[in-house]
């Protein structure tokens, strides 16, 4: 499992701001089935989402999150969840925290 939601102090979006490229980099493992993308509104507003694209790098691009740092942070989370919650997460094969998106909007993903 990789993970990148730009967390850091320095790559995070905050206010209005224009257009703009951001790149996120993971080592997807050859067995993965699922790939995941989406965006993260802590606050009030909009974000907006074009031309999102998956392109294969070489091993000499580094990953853009620290992936061992993230994974202690999931790990911790994980443990604060009830066992019964845990044991779901787990009987679903999905090991990490459990999320869910309230009355998700604008989702016309071209």
């Amino acid at each position: 499992m990789a993970f990148d939601n730009m967390s850091e102090p320095d790559r995070m979006v905050r206010g209005t701001t224009g257009w703009k490229q951001y790149s996120l980099v993971l080592d997807v493992p050859v067995d993965a089935q699922t790939l995941s993308y989406g965006a993260l509104l802590l606050s009030r507003g909009q974000v907006w989402i074009d031309d999102a694209t998956f392109e294969e790098v070489g091993k000499d691009v580094p990953e853009s999150a620290d992936q061992s740092a993230i994974r202690q942070g999931i790990d911790a989370e994980f443990a604060k969840l009830p066992p019964e919650v845990k044991a779901s997460v787990i009987e679903n094969g999905k090991r990490g925290m459990a999320m869910s998106a309230l009355d998700p909007a604008n989702l016309e993903f071209e």
